[in-house]
């Protein structure tokens, strides 16, 4: 089953739906409340069900993903029926009764991009960029709504996530369909946040040894930028204080190990995605504040 995060758990250990809803950022009240509605639902369909905890947590995993990209309601809720809906637990007529017809709607176009997986070329080895382009194409053509594109990119990366601890042959498959028909397609679309996750899982599935060493490698190499990174932005604070400014600094470095691969000769390059910003009044007391960054 699919780990839920403590911070979503109430004191009793069980999921509490409401703190889940809250620490997704949606403005709305009304929105919260519908997905809270939809929540109840998916319990009450999948009541009983012998893959209810994983249909319901999938739901929530593919929602979570989703809500990252600011997606409005009904692309959240179509969200979390789906796994109801694929795994034919509820079918969408009945769904629509009770849902209605523009969640709907987005399922049904999900579900029909499963079609693709017909096709030999979305798990061999070597796929043509022109193959990959036409069934990448293919995709697109099938739904209506852009929006049906990005919820099967998150249902792709939860299954990436479920199937973590299944059979090699079984996750090599998984990674070999995303590898080549959906990390392309979110490259495609613009989606960096999915691509470099779908990536990342792909990566780790297909070259787990590569994988274990980039990441191994990632960690050392983390804990020197951090040490960089706090010695730098200490001096960086001094020497505004010393200035009589008040500015606001941020740091960043990356951390995908999708990334660390295409640095497979050395991961010192890495070591030059660094960040720091600073945050002033204006453009002189920026300069002033730093004079050798600037």
């Amino acid at each position: 089953m699919v780990a839920v995060r403590s911070a979503h758990l109430n004191k009793a250990g069980e999921f509490d739906p409401n703190k889940w809803i809250a620490s997704l950022g949606i403005s709305s009240q009304q929105s919260c409340e519908r997905l809270a509605e939809t929540w109840d639902y998916c319990r009450e369909q999948t009541q009983g069900h012998p893959r209810a905890d994983i249909l319901l947590w999938r739901g929530v995993e593919m929602v979570e993903i989703l809500s990252t990209l600011s997606m409005d309601i009904d692309t959240l809720r179509a969200a979390m029926l789906f796994p109801l809906a694929d795994g034919e637990v509820v079918s969408e007529e009945v769904m629509q009764e009770s849902v209605g017809k523009s969640v709907v709607t987005l399922i049904h176009g999900v579900r029909d991009m499963a079609a693709i997986r017909q096709l030999k070329a979305t798990h061999t080895d070597s796929v043509s960029s022109e193959q990959v382009d036409n069934i990448r194409r293919m995709l697109l053509a099938m739904v209506d709504d852009f929006r049906c594109v990005v919820i099967k990119l998150a249902e792709r990366i939860a299954h990436l996530r479920e199937v973590k601890d299944e059979p090699e042959d079984e996750r090599v498959l998984a990674a070999k369909e995303c590898t080549n028909i959906y990390a392309p397609l979110a490259n495609r679309l613009g989606i960096g946040q999915l691509k470099w996750e779908l990536e990342d899982y792909c990566f780790r599935y297909l070259h787990p040894d590569e994988y274990k060493r980039i990441a191994k490698l990632l960690h050392e190499r983390r804990i020197d930028r951090e040490h960089y990174i706090d010695e730098f932005v200490g001096h960086l604070r001094s020497e505004m204080k010393r200035k009589a400014l008040r500015p606001k600094c941020t740091a960043g470095r990356s951390t995908s190990t999708a990334s660390g691969a295409k640095c497979r000769k050395s991961i010192s390059p890495l070591m030059s995605c660094l960040t720091c910003g600073r945050c002033v009044s204006s453009l002189s007391a920026c300069r002033t504040a730093t004079p050798r960054w600037g």
